[in-house]
């Protein structure tokens, strides 16, 4: 929307027209409220908006590990509005590549940004955090003090795409260890509040990058941006590996297991570590029903060790290996089940609850369109559907 404007007015009347559609957009989406929330509130979707939010703030500065985390994240949030502006102060003042340059720039941050977010996938479900955070601060701050430096239109770039590396991988791995801090119930309000917390982050990070440009000059101002990510590395290493040691990873066999489920595979690397500690297992001896046809369903399930036969009418029309899974019809066409599931021996399985099952597979356009691939083959009575996938 930003550049259909400025194709029909000055900069400042599109950044003009673009926060107030920005505006819009957030007072329109108060009026989104989750219903339970909004009986629960007793006080309408105004009430039940303030609640929320007032639990996310908690969520994230109730802790005093998880406070540390929200502010060196908030701190990252700075830094990058503050980039903005330098990216265009080092084309255009120091190496005189012009507009052109800044845009230029501003392409190789976000192409920094999309290799260090292909490394991060690396991070999910690993046991430590820390290290990627050190390495990803390093990382960003220390090809900004280069950049002021050695300033020519050749290592400049070079520069800001390992800036826009570092930027994305300190990123995924700071909000992956919010997440195994953050308590599960609420964790969406946290991360809701912390989105509101950034988005003003990158106001303040304009600002700074002002004060700073017209305070010491792009190079000062390169070198100072450089500089502030290993001071506050330093300031919160101690606290920050604390959370680390505190914070439950998910168990990487899991979420190895569900990066074979078509539906759960396309799911961000986030998502994926969140959903992965979302299940809960369960055993249940052989000759047990799991669910019975007609029963209103509540969770899904995936077996890792068993075998359980899926049966309509009486009849078994399949059964289900280890990596297999179970439950997903009724939670995404909101039915009753359509077969009974009973252990044919000894099995043990881990079960999602419906909300977390839904938020997951509906809310990422792939899973969604890989789940009603596999509802319509098992509606559809295909021999076979209910087996494991490969």
């Amino acid at each position: 929307m930003l550049f259909r404007s400025l194709r029909l007015a000055d900069a400042g009347t599109a950044f003009a027209i673009a926060a107030a559609a920005s505006v819009a957009g957030g007072v329109l989406s108060l009026r989104v409220v989750d219903r339970r929330d909004e009986a629960s509130s007793g006080g309408g979707w105004l009430a039940s908006v303030r609640g929320a939010t007032g639990e996310g703030v908690r969520a994230l500065l109730g802790d005093s590990n998880v406070r540390v985390l929200s502010i060196t994240e908030a701190a990252r949030g700075v830094l990058v509005g503050a980039l903005e502006l330098l990216l265009v102060a080092t084309a255009v003042d120091l190496i005189g590549t012009g507009e052109g340059g800044a845009g230029f720039l501003h392409a190789v941050l976000g192409l920094g940004g999309v290799v260090g977010a292909a490394l991060s996938v690396s991070l999910i479900g690993r046991k430590r955090l820390v290290p990627a955070i050190a390495a990803g601060n390093l990382a960003l701050g220390a090809p900004l003090a280069a950049a002021a430096g050695v300033p020519t239109a050749l290592t400049v770039p070079a520069f800001v795409f390992f800036a826009g590396s570092g930027n994305a991988l300190l990123s995924v791995a700071a909000q992956a260890l919010l997440q195994r801090s953050i308590p599960d119930r609420l964790r969406a309000r946290g991360f809701g509040v912390l989105e509101g917390i950034s988005t003003l982050a990158l106001a303040v990070g304009a600002v700074v990058g002002s004060v700073l440009l017209a305070a010491v000059g792009v190079r000062g101002a390169l070198a100072a941006a450089g500089a502030s990510t290993p001071i506050i590395m330093l300031l919160t290493y101690e606290r920050l590996a604390l959370t680390d040691r505190l914070a439950a990873p998910p168990d990487p066999v899991r979420i190895a297991l569900l990066r074979r489920i078509s539906m759960f595979a396309p799911l961000p690397p986030l998502e994926l570590e969140a959903v992965a500690s979302a299940f809960r297992p369960l055993e249940i001896a052989a000759g047990e029903v799991l669910m019975t046809q007609g029963e209103v369903g509540d969770r899904f399930y995936v077996l890792v060790a068993g075998r359980l036969s899926i049966r309509k009418e009486e009849t078994e029309v399949a059964t289900c290996e280890p990596g297999g899974y179970v439950g997903e019809i009724a939670l995404l066409r909101d039915v009753p089940r359509t077969a009974t599931v009973l252990a044919l021996e000894p099995s043990f399985l881990l079960a999602l609850e419906r909300d977390p099952f839904l938020e997951a597979v509906t809310g990422h356009p792939r899973s969604r369109a890989a789940a009603e691939r596999v509802a319509d083959a098992r509606s559809g009575n295909v021999p076979g559907s209910n087996a494991a996938e490969g």
